[in-house]
């Protein structure tokens, strides 16, 4: 069971999650994976059209770097289920912001589970948003591991601020030639 302390601010310092993605004109790239690109209006239709019948408030996915992934995981998002890349043992209590589940390394002994809430995304948000100085031309690369949690901001920072994220997949992330490629195009 997850008892996590929320900070509350007098300064409204935090992004609402879905506002940059709401608002990002339905014509821009949203998300490229090889040959493969969406626009924000591409995206949001087909992720609304994604229909999960189960009644587990934890989407429990497989790491496969593809744009299909990435639409059921903004999926679970909007119908507020949380995702996760670990492996899920038993029933597990989660406060229902939660949208991410996370594994620490183990570095200290066994590793750990960790929820990540909107509370604290929305906060990261502002923050990036103000150090980053998003502009309309903003373009992200991910090369991270699905199950780290750098993977997920690169979500927030991209797709969910309203910017392109351009998705890596196995054989390119390993590839310091294909990244400068990508990182030209």
């Amino acid at each position: 069971h997850f008892d996590l302390a929320k900070v509350k601010s007098k300064h409204n310092n935090h992004i609402p999650l879905w506002e940059g993605f709401d608002n990002a004109p339905d014509n821009r790239i949203a998300l490229v994976s090889g040959k493969y690109k969406l626009t924000f209006s591409e995206l949001k239709s087909q992720i609304n059209e994604i229909n999960d019948a189960s009644k587990s408030s934890i989407l429990n996915l497989k790491p496969n770097r593809s744009i299909e992934s990435i639409k059921l995981i903004l999926a679970a998002w909007k119908n507020k289920k949380a995702v996760t890349f670990s492996d899920m043992d038993g029933a597990l209590s989660i406060p229902h912001s939660t949208l991410y589940i996370g594994e620490t390394s183990g570095s200290t002994g066994n590793s750990k589970k960790i929820a990540i809430q909107k509370e604290g995304i929305e906060s990261l948000l502002f923050d990036w948003n103000k150090l980053l100085e998003h502009d309309k031309n903003s373009i992200y690369l991910s090369i991270a591991d699905q199950k780290f949690d750098v993977f997920f901001g690169d979500l927030f920072r991209s797709i969910l601020s309203g910017n392109t994220l351009i998705l890596a997949d196995e054989a390119e992330r390993f590839s310091p030639e294909t990244i400068l490629k990508l990182i030209k195009e």
